[in-house]
């Protein structure tokens, strides 16, 4: 890898840094519009030696499902973007592309989390508060409302 590519991916991945620590993660899953159960979560961002990739632990309740997941997410420079890929104990095995545009971060990725296509928006209230929205779909064409959450860092 060449060194000004080496720089681009520290560089973009400084811009991580605002995710590190825990959080604990708390809203509402969604079907057809109604409020059908809460999540409960712990998600635990912390960088893998050396500063080009960021684990991050999600330990989580969604309704009666317990979930626990994993994702490294690290720029590639190929892509202009970030990309992580995702396993959890539920048997997904997935991957998502991740970008920063005005202050807000998107996730796009597929077979994440149980769902086939799956899209998130995040944004910063504050440095220690995120809210998020995320929708999935069966098609990548039609989006349905899946879950509203808030991140808490925890101090």
């Amino acid at each position: 890898m060449t060194g000004d590519l080496i720089t681009e991916q520290q560089r973009e991945n400084k811009k991580l840094e605002v995710f590190a620590g825990k959080w604990h993660t708390l809203g509402e899953i969604y079907d057809a519009g109604q409020v059908t159960g809460k999540v409960n979560a712990i998600d635990t961002y912390e960088w893998l030696p050396g500063g080009y990739a960021m684990i991050h632990y999600a330990d989580s309740s969604m309704g009666e499902l317990k979930m626990h997941g994993i994702e490294i997410i690290g720029y590639d420079p190929s892509r202009e973007a970030y990309f992580a890929p995702f396993f959890d104990d539920q048997g997904s095995v997935g991957w998502e592309e991740i970008r920063l545009k005005d202050n807000r971060w998107s996730w796009n990725g597929e077979n994440v989390m149980g769902v086939r296509y799956h899209r998130c928006m995040a944004s910063f209230t504050d440095k220690d508060t995120i809210t998020a929205r995320h929708e999935h779909s069966s098609d990548n064409q039609s989006w349905n409302k899946w879950m509203e959450i808030t991140l808490r860092r925890m101090k």
